[in-house]
């Protein structure tokens, strides 16, 4: 799994934006709030590690409960032509394992009605 910070502010889009455009436009109603790089803490795209093209990318939102704990809610998404090969698993086993900030106790995901898992 390669890095990408998940905020690009040049004009031009990065890999990262035409990930998640392209996941994005493939169902909206999967992600109701919209899916930029904007909105993520952080963010890793994936690669294949047959063909080494970007797959997917893992990500970060950071929010904090009313007891003041720090929450990671975890999102993940894999374009059409990699899904149902295991690499979204191996991507947020490997950012969980290695991309967790120690202060993050608990992670959580949002799961919309109709995703089902690949």
């Amino acid at each position: 799994m390669n890095r990408a910070r998940g905020v690009s502010h040049s004009n031009m889009p990065s890999e990262l934006d035409q990930v998640l455009k392209r996941i994005f436009e493939e169902n909206p109603k999967w992600w109701p709030h919209g899916l930029s790089a904007r909105m993520l803490d952080q963010a890793f795209l994936t690669k294949d590690p047959d063909s080494g093209r970007t797959c997917g990318f893992t990500g970060w939102q950071f929010r904090r409960d009313p007891d003041g704990s720090r929450v990671g809610y975890y999102v993940v998404g894999m374009l059409p032509e990699f899904r149902r090969k295991g690499l979204a698993r191996r991507a947020l086993r490997e950012m969980f394992e290695h991309h967790q900030p120690k202060d993050v106790k608990q992670r959580r995901a949002y799961i919309v009605e109709g995703n089902t898992p690949y």
